[in-house]
Protein backbone atom coordinates (compact mmCIF):
# COMPACT_ATOMS: atom_id res chain seq x y z
CA UNK A 1 0.00 0.00 0.00
CA UNK A 2 2.91 2.16 0.19
CA UNK A 3 5.01 3.87 -2.07
CA UNK A 4 7.83 2.89 -0.59
CA UNK A 5 6.06 -0.69 0.36
CA UNK A 6 7.45 -3.43 1.89
CA UNK A 7 4.17 -4.11 3.03
CA UNK A 8 0.56 -3.85 1.51
CA UNK A 9 -1.93 -1.87 2.93
CA UNK A 10 -4.27 -5.22 2.33
CA UNK A 11 -1.59 -6.55 4.83
CA UNK A 12 -1.25 -3.16 6.87
CA UNK A 13 -4.34 -1.32 6.74
CA UNK A 14 -7.11 -2.95 8.94
CA UNK A 15 -7.09 -1.32 11.98
CA UNK A 16 -9.41 1.52 12.10
CA UNK A 17 -12.41 0.44 13.47
CA UNK A 18 -10.60 -0.26 16.66
CA UNK A 19 -8.45 3.03 17.04
CA UNK A 20 -12.09 4.67 16.11
CA UNK A 21 -12.83 3.43 19.51
CA UNK A 22 -11.60 6.56 20.66
CA UNK A 23 -10.51 4.44 23.83
CA UNK A 24 -9.93 7.10 25.61
CA UNK A 25 -7.68 7.99 28.52
CA UNK A 26 -6.04 4.10 28.48
CA UNK A 27 -8.78 1.40 28.71
CA UNK A 28 -8.25 -1.47 26.82
CA UNK A 29 -9.84 -2.18 23.57
CA UNK A 30 -12.33 -4.91 24.20
CA UNK A 31 -12.93 -7.16 21.44
CA UNK A 32 -15.26 -9.91 22.39
CA UNK A 33 -13.12 -12.44 24.56
CA UNK A 34 -10.19 -11.62 24.32
CA UNK A 35 -7.96 -9.76 27.19
CA UNK A 36 -7.68 -5.63 25.78
CA UNK A 37 -4.53 -4.52 25.19
CA UNK A 38 -1.97 -2.93 27.44
CA UNK A 39 -2.45 0.40 24.99
CA UNK A 40 -6.01 -0.03 24.36
CA UNK A 41 -7.19 3.10 24.55
CA UNK A 42 -7.29 6.72 24.34
CA UNK A 43 -9.02 9.56 25.40
CA UNK A 44 -9.87 12.54 22.45
CA UNK A 45 -8.08 14.79 24.58
CA UNK A 46 -9.06 18.05 22.29
CA UNK A 47 -5.69 18.41 20.36
CA UNK A 48 -7.40 21.53 19.70
CA UNK A 49 -8.78 21.58 16.45
CA UNK A 50 -8.34 25.62 16.43
CA UNK A 51 -5.94 25.32 13.64
CA UNK A 52 -7.50 25.80 9.96
CA UNK A 53 -7.66 23.15 8.05
CA UNK A 54 -6.60 24.93 5.03
CA UNK A 55 -3.10 25.84 3.83
CA UNK A 56 -2.15 28.62 1.38
CA UNK A 57 -1.58 26.37 -1.31
CA UNK A 58 -3.41 23.73 -0.26
CA UNK A 59 -6.39 22.30 -2.98
CA UNK A 60 -9.03 22.08 0.26
CA UNK A 61 -12.19 23.64 0.75
CA UNK A 62 -11.30 26.96 2.34
CA UNK A 63 -12.44 26.31 5.94
CA UNK A 64 -11.92 27.95 9.27
CA UNK A 65 -11.15 25.71 11.75
CA UNK A 66 -12.29 27.38 14.89
CA UNK A 67 -14.64 25.01 17.10
CA UNK A 68 -17.95 25.66 16.20
CA UNK A 69 -20.29 26.36 18.65
CA UNK A 70 -24.73 25.88 18.89
CA UNK A 71 -25.12 29.78 18.99
CA UNK A 72 -27.36 32.13 17.61
CA UNK A 73 -24.92 32.26 14.32
CA UNK A 74 -25.91 33.39 11.20
CA UNK A 75 -25.35 30.18 8.48
CA UNK A 76 -22.35 31.22 6.23
CA UNK A 77 -25.23 31.43 2.97
CA UNK A 78 -27.53 32.82 5.24
CA UNK A 79 -25.16 35.83 5.56
CA UNK A 80 -24.53 36.11 2.09
CA UNK A 81 -28.26 36.64 1.29
CA UNK A 82 -28.43 39.47 4.06
CA UNK A 83 -25.47 40.78 2.32
CA UNK A 84 -27.07 40.53 -1.10
CA UNK A 85 -30.31 41.95 0.18
CA UNK A 86 -28.62 45.22 1.88
CA UNK A 87 -26.38 45.83 -1.12
CA UNK A 88 -29.56 45.83 -3.36
CA UNK A 89 -31.22 47.92 -0.97
CA UNK A 90 -28.50 50.68 -1.70
CA UNK A 91 -28.55 50.56 -5.07
CA UNK A 92 -31.81 51.22 -5.11
CA UNK A 93 -31.47 54.05 -3.01
CA UNK A 94 -28.96 55.48 -4.96
CA UNK A 95 -30.80 55.27 -8.24
CA UNK A 96 -33.74 57.27 -6.71
CA UNK A 97 -31.05 59.93 -6.07
CA UNK A 98 -32.75 59.30 -1.92
CA UNK A 99 -29.29 60.81 0.68
CA UNK A 100 -28.85 57.24 2.63
CA UNK A 101 -29.40 57.74 6.55
CA UNK A 102 -28.84 54.98 9.21
CA UNK A 103 -31.70 53.09 10.13
CA UNK A 104 -32.88 53.45 12.95
CA UNK A 105 -33.30 50.63 15.52
CA UNK A 106 -37.29 50.51 15.30
CA UNK A 107 -36.84 49.98 11.51
CA UNK A 108 -34.41 47.10 11.55
CA UNK A 109 -37.09 45.60 13.97
CA UNK A 110 -39.92 46.06 11.26
CA UNK A 111 -38.09 44.86 8.61
CA UNK A 112 -37.21 41.60 10.48
CA UNK A 113 -40.97 41.16 11.40
CA UNK A 114 -41.70 41.64 8.12
CA UNK A 115 -39.13 39.08 6.95
CA UNK A 116 -40.37 35.14 5.54
CA UNK A 117 -41.29 33.29 8.64
CA UNK A 118 -38.91 30.08 8.97
CA UNK A 119 -40.61 27.10 7.31
CA UNK A 120 -42.58 24.16 9.23
CA UNK A 121 -40.21 21.69 10.89
CA UNK A 122 -42.25 18.30 8.91
CA UNK A 123 -39.49 15.81 10.23
CA UNK A 124 -36.89 15.51 13.28
CA UNK A 125 -34.15 13.53 12.51
CA UNK A 126 -31.94 12.36 16.05
CA UNK A 127 -28.33 11.67 15.15
CA UNK A 128 -26.83 9.29 17.87
CA UNK A 129 -22.79 10.11 17.56
CA UNK A 130 -21.48 6.69 19.66
CA UNK A 131 -17.81 6.86 20.88
CA UNK A 132 -15.81 4.00 23.40
CA UNK A 133 -15.71 6.49 26.44
CA UNK A 134 -13.40 7.10 29.24
CA UNK A 135 -13.35 7.40 32.56
CA UNK A 136 -13.10 10.82 34.25
CA UNK A 137 -10.84 10.52 36.74
CA UNK A 138 -8.15 8.21 38.28
CA UNK A 139 -10.75 6.72 40.43
CA UNK A 140 -12.41 5.85 37.56
CA UNK A 141 -10.23 3.66 35.74
CA UNK A 142 -10.52 0.40 37.27
CA UNK A 143 -14.46 0.12 36.71
CA UNK A 144 -13.87 1.17 33.65
CA UNK A 145 -11.80 -1.47 32.81
CA UNK A 146 -14.17 -3.98 34.54
CA UNK A 147 -16.94 -2.63 31.88
CA UNK A 148 -14.66 -3.05 28.89
CA UNK A 149 -13.56 -6.75 29.93
CA UNK A 150 -17.08 -7.26 30.57
CA UNK A 151 -16.77 -7.70 33.79
CA UNK A 152 -13.43 -9.70 33.45
CA UNK A 153 -10.89 -8.67 36.49
CA UNK A 154 -7.85 -7.83 35.52
CA UNK A 155 -4.35 -8.19 37.37
CA UNK A 156 -3.83 -5.60 39.58
CA UNK A 157 -0.22 -4.94 38.18
CA UNK A 158 -2.52 -4.07 34.76
CA UNK A 159 -4.57 -1.88 36.33
CA UNK A 160 -1.72 0.44 37.80
CA UNK A 161 -0.21 0.44 34.50
CA UNK A 162 -3.33 1.55 32.96
CA UNK A 163 -4.28 3.95 35.73
CA UNK A 164 -0.23 5.41 35.16
CA UNK A 165 -1.05 5.68 31.85
CA UNK A 166 -4.07 8.21 32.37
CA UNK A 167 -1.84 10.26 34.65
CA UNK A 168 0.36 10.83 32.17
CA UNK A 169 -1.94 12.50 30.19
CA UNK A 170 -3.61 13.95 32.54
CA UNK A 171 -5.77 12.37 35.09
CA UNK A 172 -8.77 11.89 32.97
CA UNK A 173 -10.15 10.90 29.76
CA UNK A 174 -11.00 13.75 27.18
CA UNK A 175 -13.52 12.11 25.13
CA UNK A 176 -16.88 13.05 26.78
CA UNK A 177 -15.89 16.54 25.93
CA UNK A 178 -14.53 15.97 22.58
CA UNK A 179 -17.13 14.29 21.05
CA UNK A 180 -19.68 16.56 22.45
CA UNK A 181 -17.52 19.25 20.71
CA UNK A 182 -18.12 16.94 17.26
CA UNK A 183 -21.65 16.57 17.95
CA UNK A 184 -21.89 20.56 18.14
CA UNK A 185 -20.34 20.92 15.17
CA UNK A 186 -22.37 18.27 13.16
CA UNK A 187 -25.72 19.34 14.51
CA UNK A 188 -24.49 22.97 12.93
CA UNK A 189 -23.77 21.83 9.76
CA UNK A 190 -27.30 20.03 9.28
CA UNK A 191 -29.14 22.63 10.34
CA UNK A 192 -27.76 24.76 7.07
CA UNK A 193 -30.25 26.91 5.20
CA UNK A 194 -31.27 23.41 3.02
CA UNK A 195 -32.47 21.59 6.11
CA UNK A 196 -34.67 24.40 7.22
CA UNK A 197 -35.72 25.21 3.49
CA UNK A 198 -36.58 21.72 3.58
CA UNK A 199 -38.42 21.10 6.79
CA UNK A 200 -36.38 19.07 8.72
CA UNK A 201 -34.47 19.42 12.42
CA UNK A 202 -31.78 17.64 13.16
CA UNK A 203 -30.63 17.02 16.75
CA UNK A 204 -27.36 15.15 17.97
CA UNK A 205 -27.07 13.38 20.79
CA UNK A 206 -23.88 11.71 22.25
CA UNK A 207 -23.62 7.99 23.54
CA UNK A 208 -20.62 6.22 25.31
CA UNK A 209 -20.07 2.28 24.66
CA UNK A 210 -18.34 1.91 28.27
CA UNK A 211 -18.52 4.83 30.20
CA UNK A 212 -21.29 7.27 31.21
CA UNK A 213 -23.27 8.66 29.72
CA UNK A 214 -24.27 5.18 28.07
CA UNK A 215 -25.53 4.54 24.81
CA UNK A 216 -28.61 2.55 26.59
CA UNK A 217 -28.92 5.53 28.87
CA UNK A 218 -29.54 8.13 26.03
CA UNK A 219 -32.13 6.18 24.01
CA UNK A 220 -34.95 7.48 26.24
CA UNK A 221 -34.22 10.96 25.92
CA UNK A 222 -34.33 10.40 21.65
CA UNK A 223 -37.22 8.31 22.52
CA UNK A 224 -39.02 11.32 24.48
CA UNK A 225 -38.06 14.30 22.18
CA UNK A 226 -40.06 11.83 19.55
CA UNK A 227 -38.15 12.10 16.66
CA UNK A 228 -39.22 10.40 13.43
CA UNK A 229 -35.97 8.86 12.79
CA UNK A 230 -32.42 7.70 13.70
CA UNK A 231 -29.21 7.84 12.45
CA UNK A 232 -26.76 6.20 14.25
CA UNK A 233 -22.44 6.70 13.33
CA UNK A 234 -19.77 5.70 15.25
CA UNK A 235 -16.53 8.73 15.46
CA UNK A 236 -15.24 6.09 13.60
CA UNK A 237 -14.42 5.66 9.75
CA UNK A 238 -13.81 2.25 9.24
CA UNK A 239 -16.34 -0.37 9.75
CA UNK A 240 -15.47 -3.83 11.63
CA UNK A 241 -17.86 -6.06 13.38
CA UNK A 242 -15.83 -6.13 16.30
CA UNK A 243 -15.97 -2.52 17.23
CA UNK A 244 -18.59 -0.23 14.94
CA UNK A 245 -20.90 -3.11 14.71
CA UNK A 246 -21.04 -3.59 18.59
CA UNK A 247 -21.90 0.78 18.91
CA UNK A 248 -24.74 -0.31 16.72
CA UNK A 249 -25.96 -3.79 18.58
CA UNK A 250 -26.40 -1.20 21.87
CA UNK A 251 -28.05 1.33 19.62
CA UNK A 252 -30.76 -1.40 18.76
CA UNK A 253 -31.02 -2.93 22.13
CA UNK A 254 -31.51 0.30 24.10
CA UNK A 255 -34.30 1.21 21.32
CA UNK A 256 -35.87 -2.14 22.21
CA UNK A 257 -35.49 -2.09 25.75
CA UNK A 258 -37.43 1.16 25.49
CA UNK A 259 -40.39 -0.61 23.23
CA UNK A 260 -39.51 1.89 20.68
CA UNK A 261 -39.98 1.30 16.63
CA UNK A 262 -38.17 4.45 15.64
CA UNK A 263 -36.31 3.92 12.37
CA UNK A 264 -32.31 3.76 12.43
CA UNK A 265 -30.39 4.18 9.74
CA UNK A 266 -27.25 3.15 10.14
CA UNK A 267 -23.79 5.08 9.03
CA UNK A 268 -21.45 1.52 8.42
CA UNK A 269 -18.36 3.47 7.04
CA UNK A 270 -17.15 7.35 6.17
CA UNK A 271 -13.78 6.13 5.24
CA UNK A 272 -14.10 7.75 2.05
CA UNK A 273 -15.87 10.81 2.60
CA UNK A 274 -14.20 13.78 0.87
CA UNK A 275 -13.97 16.20 3.58
CA UNK A 276 -12.34 13.71 6.14
CA UNK A 277 -9.84 12.56 3.17
CA UNK A 278 -9.45 16.46 3.20
CA UNK A 279 -8.91 17.26 6.41
CA UNK A 280 -6.46 14.83 7.42
CA UNK A 281 -4.49 15.54 4.19
CA UNK A 282 -4.38 19.07 4.97
CA UNK A 283 -3.10 17.77 8.78
CA UNK A 284 -0.40 16.20 7.04
CA UNK A 285 0.60 19.55 4.80
CA UNK A 286 1.01 21.30 7.82
CA UNK A 287 3.04 18.74 9.75
CA UNK A 288 5.55 18.50 7.03
CA UNK A 289 5.76 22.62 6.76
CA UNK A 290 7.25 21.78 10.35
CA UNK A 291 10.38 19.56 8.63
CA UNK A 292 13.63 21.78 7.22
CA UNK A 293 12.80 22.21 3.65
CA UNK A 294 15.62 20.40 2.22
CA UNK A 295 14.12 17.04 4.23
CA UNK A 296 10.76 17.72 3.98
CA UNK A 297 9.66 15.49 0.89
CA UNK A 298 11.99 12.69 2.57
CA UNK A 299 10.22 12.53 5.46
CA UNK A 300 8.73 9.12 5.84
CA UNK A 301 4.88 8.76 6.70
CA UNK A 302 3.56 5.71 8.73
CA UNK A 303 -0.42 5.85 8.82
CA UNK A 304 -1.45 3.83 11.94
CA UNK A 305 -4.75 2.12 13.54
CA UNK A 306 -5.56 0.14 16.21
CA UNK A 307 -4.98 -3.18 15.81
CA UNK A 308 -7.89 -5.96 16.03
CA UNK A 309 -7.22 -9.85 16.55
CA UNK A 310 -5.75 -11.79 13.69
CA UNK A 311 -9.46 -14.08 13.76
CA UNK A 312 -11.51 -11.25 12.27
CA UNK A 313 -10.72 -12.36 9.10
CA UNK A 314 -11.69 -15.48 9.32
CA UNK A 315 -15.45 -13.55 9.13
CA UNK A 316 -14.36 -12.12 6.26
CA UNK A 317 -14.09 -8.32 7.85
CA UNK A 318 -13.77 -5.49 5.55
CA UNK A 319 -11.88 -3.78 8.61
CA UNK A 320 -8.15 -4.19 6.09
CA UNK A 321 -9.72 -3.06 3.23
CA UNK A 322 -11.14 -0.05 4.58
CA UNK A 323 -8.03 1.04 6.40
CA UNK A 324 -6.60 0.32 2.33
CA UNK A 325 -8.89 2.91 1.07
CA UNK A 326 -8.39 5.80 3.60
CA UNK A 327 -4.54 5.30 3.65
CA UNK A 328 -4.10 5.05 -0.31
CA UNK A 329 -6.78 8.21 -1.27
CA UNK A 330 -4.80 10.37 1.33
CA UNK A 331 -1.23 9.19 0.13
CA UNK A 332 -2.28 9.92 -3.53
CA UNK A 333 -3.25 13.51 -2.26
CA UNK A 334 -0.27 14.61 -0.27
CA UNK A 335 2.37 12.78 -2.50
CA UNK A 336 5.11 11.75 0.02
CA UNK A 337 7.91 9.95 -1.48
CA UNK A 338 8.16 7.23 1.89
CA UNK A 339 5.04 5.97 3.46
CA UNK A 340 3.73 3.14 5.24
CA UNK A 341 0.51 1.50 7.51
CA UNK A 342 1.45 0.14 10.78
CA UNK A 343 -0.94 -1.24 13.42
CA UNK A 344 -0.82 0.05 17.04
CA UNK A 345 -1.95 -0.58 19.95
CA UNK A 346 -2.08 -4.30 19.96
CA UNK A 347 -4.19 -6.25 23.12
CA UNK A 348 -2.62 -8.14 25.82
CA UNK A 349 -4.03 -11.50 24.70
CA UNK A 350 -1.87 -14.21 23.54
CA UNK A 351 -3.78 -14.64 20.54
CA UNK A 352 -2.10 -13.43 17.14
CA UNK A 353 -3.16 -9.76 16.68
CA UNK A 354 -3.16 -8.02 13.30
CA UNK A 355 0.52 -6.57 11.86
CA UNK A 356 3.00 -5.11 11.11
CA UNK A 357 3.48 -3.52 14.73
CA UNK A 358 4.65 0.38 15.01
CA UNK A 359 7.59 -0.65 16.65
CA UNK A 360 8.58 -2.97 13.96
CA UNK A 361 7.92 -0.82 11.01
CA UNK A 362 9.99 2.30 13.13
CA UNK A 363 12.84 -0.14 13.48
CA UNK A 364 13.12 -0.65 9.59
CA UNK A 365 12.65 2.86 8.92
CA UNK A 366 16.07 3.62 11.31
CA UNK A 367 17.93 0.45 9.65
CA UNK A 368 17.05 2.67 5.72
CA UNK A 369 18.88 5.26 7.44
CA UNK A 370 15.61 7.58 8.28
CA UNK A 371 16.12 9.93 10.85
CA UNK A 372 13.03 11.88 11.17
CA UNK A 373 9.15 9.89 10.92
CA UNK A 374 5.73 11.57 11.00
CA UNK A 375 2.81 9.30 12.20
CA UNK A 376 -0.69 9.64 11.37
CA UNK A 377 -3.39 7.98 13.31
CA UNK A 378 -5.81 7.71 10.64
CA UNK A 379 -7.76 5.47 12.63
CA UNK A 380 -8.77 8.01 14.58
CA UNK A 381 -10.59 11.02 14.57
CA UNK A 382 -9.92 12.74 18.02
CA UNK A 383 -6.98 12.65 20.77
CA UNK A 384 -7.30 9.69 23.24
CA UNK A 385 -5.04 7.59 25.34
CA UNK A 386 -3.87 5.66 22.46
CA UNK A 387 -2.84 9.06 20.73
CA UNK A 388 -1.50 10.77 23.90
CA UNK A 389 0.08 8.06 25.14
CA UNK A 390 0.85 4.84 22.90
CA UNK A 391 2.12 7.39 20.02
CA UNK A 392 3.27 10.47 21.66
CA UNK A 393 4.73 8.80 24.75
CA UNK A 394 5.67 4.91 23.88
CA UNK A 395 6.36 5.42 19.98
CA UNK A 396 8.17 8.58 20.62
CA UNK A 397 10.32 7.11 23.01
CA UNK A 398 10.71 4.19 21.20
CA UNK A 399 12.16 6.29 18.24
CA UNK A 400 14.44 8.16 20.22
CA UNK A 401 16.04 5.11 21.14
CA UNK A 402 16.66 4.56 17.75
CA UNK A 403 18.24 7.96 16.92
CA UNK A 404 14.91 9.25 15.11
CA UNK A 405 12.67 12.33 15.99
CA UNK A 406 8.79 11.14 15.59
CA UNK A 407 6.42 13.62 15.06
CA UNK A 408 2.34 13.15 14.32
CA UNK A 409 0.07 15.19 12.72
CA UNK A 410 -2.64 17.40 14.91
CA UNK A 411 -5.86 15.14 15.32
CA UNK A 412 -8.74 16.28 13.38
CA UNK A 413 -10.97 16.41 16.82
CA UNK A 414 -13.76 18.83 16.09
CA UNK A 415 -12.52 20.80 13.00
CA UNK A 416 -14.93 21.66 10.23
CA UNK A 417 -13.93 19.31 7.90
CA UNK A 418 -14.51 15.96 10.71
CA UNK A 419 -18.03 17.86 11.15
CA UNK A 420 -18.91 18.49 8.11
CA UNK A 421 -17.77 14.45 7.07
CA UNK A 422 -19.86 13.01 9.61
CA UNK A 423 -22.68 16.02 8.68
CA UNK A 424 -22.74 14.74 5.11
CA UNK A 425 -22.55 10.49 6.37
CA UNK A 426 -25.33 11.22 8.08
CA UNK A 427 -27.19 13.03 5.40
CA UNK A 428 -26.26 10.17 2.79
CA UNK A 429 -27.20 7.09 5.42
CA UNK A 430 -30.99 8.82 5.18
CA UNK A 431 -31.44 10.19 2.18
CA UNK A 432 -29.27 7.86 -0.49
CA UNK A 433 -29.96 10.42 -3.02
CA UNK A 434 -28.62 13.26 -1.50
CA UNK A 435 -25.61 14.96 -3.41
CA UNK A 436 -23.22 16.36 -1.81
CA UNK A 437 -21.93 20.06 -2.62
CA UNK A 438 -18.79 19.13 -0.56
CA UNK A 439 -17.93 15.96 -2.92
CA UNK A 440 -18.39 17.91 -6.09
CA UNK A 441 -16.10 20.75 -5.01
CA UNK A 442 -13.67 18.18 -3.68
CA UNK A 443 -13.74 16.37 -6.92
CA UNK A 444 -12.98 19.27 -8.82
CA UNK A 445 -9.87 20.09 -6.45
CA UNK A 446 -8.56 16.69 -6.77
CA UNK A 447 -8.06 16.84 -10.71
CA UNK A 448 -6.25 20.02 -10.31
CA UNK A 449 -4.21 18.41 -7.87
Amino acid sequence: MAEDRERKPEQDASAADAEEEETVTGAPMETEDEDPGLDAEADPDDDDDGADEEDEDDDDLPDSDEPVELSAQVEPDEAQDQAAEATEATAETEEKGEEKKPRSSTARGSAKASSKPEPEITEHIGVMLMAYGGPDKLEDVPDYLLDVRSGRAMSQELVDEFVERYREIGGRSPILELTRAQAKGVEKALNNRKAKEAGIKYTCYVGMRHWDPYIRDVVPQIVEDKVDKIVGVVMAPHYSKMSVGKYMEQLREGLEKAGSEIPVHEVHSWKDQPMFISGVSSRIRDALRTFPADIRKDVPIVFTAHSLPVRILEWGDPYPDELRVSVEMVADRVRQRHWRFAYQSQGASAEPWLGPEVEETLDELAAEGFKHVLMVPIGFVCDHVEILYDVDIEHKAHAEKLGMELSRIKSLNDGPMLCRAVAESVRKAHDPNHVSEDAEAEMASVEGD
